[in-house]
């Protein structure tokens, strides 16, 4: 199962029935999984975020405006607020919540620079991406 950015699912699977069927089904699946890949989605498992909800994620042309930090993961523990503004996400500037949304979104573990005006002042965060699914079991709690 993959994952993008905007949190779509995908899988590949495949069947044969035996003979040539399973090989062409095989090298079918590999192709998918490879063209998922290629289209910015990651395995399920290996995907990662910060713990952040934006303002206005059906307008994705908007500022990416933090709505609301979910409690102890990785933002909440770097100190982003409620109202920050993302302006980079690893020195990249990003404009739009889908700018942001897609650089922030990557492989638990990686670390993760991004920047934000908060009162008008840059601050800088050093952030490492938590498993995207301890992130939405979080956001299914609240």
């Amino acid at each position: 199962m993959f994952v993008n950015s905007e949190g779509r699912i995908m899988r590949c699977s495949h069947t044969g029935g035996g003979g040539i069927g399973v090989v062409m089904a095989t090298q079918a699946q590999r192709n998918c999984m490879s063209d998922l890949k290629d289209l910015g989605y990651i395995e399920y498992e290996k995907a990662g975020g910060i713990g952040v909800v934006l303002k206005d994620q059906q307008f994705e042309n908007r500022e990416a405006i933090v709505l609301r930090v979910l409690p102890g993961l990785p933002a909440d523990k770097a100190g982003i607020m409620v109202n920050d503004k993302i302006i980079s996400v690893n020195n990249t500037q990003c404009n739009t919540i889908k700018e942001c949304r897609i650089a922030m979104f990557g492989e638990a573990g990686r670390p993760t620079d991004i920047s934000v005006l908060r009162n008008g002042n840059k601050v800088d965060f050093k952030i490492v991406l938590e498993q995207a699914s301890v992130i939405a079991e979080a956001i299914k709690n609240k």
